[in-house]
């Protein structure tokens, strides 16, 4: 099943346009949340990630709706891996999904993450995992 998670901020306010894509890429249930403050424990996000299964997939409009830093970021998308749940950034070329030939990985973080990591080993230690 296709879960969609939309969040919404005050620099990304337009909750309609994230639900417009994700409703348009098949996605049979949208969870939602809004920033409130600095620190949102962002509610619907956990609920989703706590409803998806082996073989589901968590579609976003960007990556970054996922958390506010790369590592959160990282981190969530790591368990969906492990849990054989699939992610895709419907705006991005960032997927877990095996659209790239045999032994190559798809791009999971987006240039600005690449930029926050220390370097290039810590980018070629998260890829091996």
């Amino acid at each position: 099943m296709k879960f969609g998670y939309a969040f919404v901020s005050t620099e990304h306010p337009n909750l309609v346009a994230q639900l417009h894509l994700l409703r348009r890429a098949g996605c049979k249930s949208v969870f939602t949340d809004e920033r409130s403050s600095v620190k949102t424990k962002r509610p619907a996000l956990r609920r989703c990630l706590k409803a998806m299964q082996p073989g589901d997939m968590l579609m976003v409009w960007q990556a970054d709706r996922l958390a506010d830093n790369s590592g959160d970021r990282t981190a969530i998308i790591k368990d969906l891996s492990k849990r054989g749940v699939k992610f895709r950034s419907l705006t991005e070329a960032c997927s877990t999904t095996p659209r790239l030939k045999k032994g190559r990985k798809s791009k999971l973080l987006s240039r600005p993450d690449f930029q926050e990591m220390t370097g290039w080993s810590d980018y070629k230690n998260w890829l091996t995992g």
